[in-house]
């Protein structure tokens, strides 16, 4: 587990320097507390996500041990002059390997100015109360009793993880994050070290701010262009199934619906891919993690270990009941869409009830009265709909739309020449207005 490696990475870190430690794990943030001769340092990571940010290492800096008034690095480092520029904040840590990669990154940064900042600490170079001028930005005004600290640190996180300027660096394109620290800088709202990094920048040219092996943001970042034809893959392969199996059951309904008849005429094959679509969408969450071994084997485990880092057990939890209700939801409408429309004899038809689709009502051809054609038809608002069909008329009264059942074409091909012997009149309408 990440929070076992952790500990031991924290635990083999502290020297003789730490009178004492702690560890402690909670809402999957994991804390591993060093109490110094004056200064607390803690080692934080945090697995909870972050506006789409997850997997966070980073470390605070308590320069009085008993106040709760807290430094990140990159604020240590404004106050003390001191030009480090490398990262102090790692996200989208998807294993255990790019976890130690990134602690020993960190904890190099930590033990090399850890003497300079206790010794700032105990010389009151660290302030914990101050008077904070309004037109201070973050850096200072945030780091104070009047800011909430909870607030405040999701603030410094995002910056030095999501923050377009740094994300723009970590992916190597320095001239962006030049671009878009000016930017900030111009609107009075970059923050001092950001000032201090973009001038560093600029006079050094192309600046890695952590190692290759350390910079899982850009890898993720690359990893998320491969990942959409893997998702396509996949949702295409749930399709498929369930569309074999929505093709298979639609068979067997026309294979026994369609016993003595000459012709059946219900809803065409694709449908069943229509059918297969939503309930796909859900099956491609639930079953990815089997789907990627089985259709991807050289790219599951890192592909696995990424989704982990991303989403939570319930992710599958509600993707696996929305899979069950959506199928639900399918089935239904396969037994409503699929169940024939109309089934034509030697000497009558049939046609599902509108009211219960189960029960089927029957015309005899020598029951037929009249034949309609319409050329057009009238919807609830009023519009016209230029849509031509054929409506029946029986002896008794009653009345069939085929175009509920039946196309045009398809009435006028196949099922009016079965009716020539009948003599039955048809009679031309401009619309359904003028049926009697």
């Amino acid at each position: 587990m990440f929070e076992d490696s952790f500990r031991s990475l924290c635990e083999a870190a502290a020297d003789n320097e730490v009178f004492h430690s702690e560890y402690t794990v909670k809402n999957k943030t994991a804390v591993f507390t060093m109490l110094r001769r004056i200064i607390k340092l803690e080692i934080v990571f945090r697995r909870a996500s972050l506006g789409g940010i997850n997997n966070i290492l980073y470390c605070r800096v308590y320069p009085n041990k008993t106040e709760d008034v807290f430094y990140f690095l990159p604020e240590v480092f404004v106050e003390l002059g001191i030009d480090e520029y490398r990262s102090t904040f790692f996200s989208m840590i998807e294993n255990e390997q790019r976890l130690k990669v990134c602690f020993d990154a960190l904890w190099s940064i930590v033990s090399e100015h850890i003497s300079r900042i206790e010794e700032a600490a105990a010389n009151g170079l660290l302030p914990t109360r101050r008077d904070v001028a309004e037109d201070d930005y973050a850096e200072r005004k945030l780091m104070f009793s009047e800011y909430p600290q909870k607030a405040r640190e999701q603030f410094v996180l995002l910056t030095y993880t999501k923050g377009n300027a740094y994300s723009a660096l970590l992916k190597g394109d320095t001239r962006k994050a030049i671009k878009l620290l000016e930017k900030s800088r111009l609107k009075g709202r970059s923050l001092e070290y950001q000032n201090r990094l973009c001038e560093y920048l600029k006079s050094h040219g192309d600046y890695k701010p952590m190692p290759d092996a350390c910079n899982a943001l850009r890898d993720d970042a690359f990893a998320e262009r491969k990942a959409l034809p893997v998702s396509i893959g996949i949702y295409t392969s749930i399709t498929a199934i369930l569309s074999i199996v929505f093709f298979a059951a639609k068979l067997i309904f026309d294979y026994f619906f369609s016993k003595g008849t000459i012709a059946v005429y219900g809803a065409p094959w694709y449908f069943c891919i229509i059918l297969a679509a939503l309930p796909a969408m859900f099956g491609a969450i639930f079953f990815r993690k089997g789907l990627m071994k089985l259709l991807y084997p050289k790219r599951a485990k890192s592909m696995i270990e990424r989704d982990e880092m991303k989403n939570s057990k319930s992710v599958n939890t509600l993707a696996g009941c929305a899979f069950i209700a959506a199928s639900a939801f399918a089935v239904f409408a396969f037994t409503m869409i699929c169940l024939p429309a109309v089934r034509v004899y030697d000497d009558r038809f049939d046609t599902a009830d509108e009211e219960n689709i189960y029960e089927r009502e029957e015309f005899l051809f020598s029951d037929i009265d009249v034949i309609y054609r319409i050329s057009a038809r009238y919807n609830d608002y009023g519009d016209r709909i230029e849509r031509g069909s054929y409506v029946i008329t029986t002896r008794d009264g009653r009345r069939f739309d085929l175009d509920s059942g039946l196309s045009e074409k398809q009435t006028r091909e196949e099922l009016l020449p079965m009716l020539e012997g009948y003599s039955i009149p048809i009679i031309e309408l401009d619309s359904d207005r003028e049926l009697p």
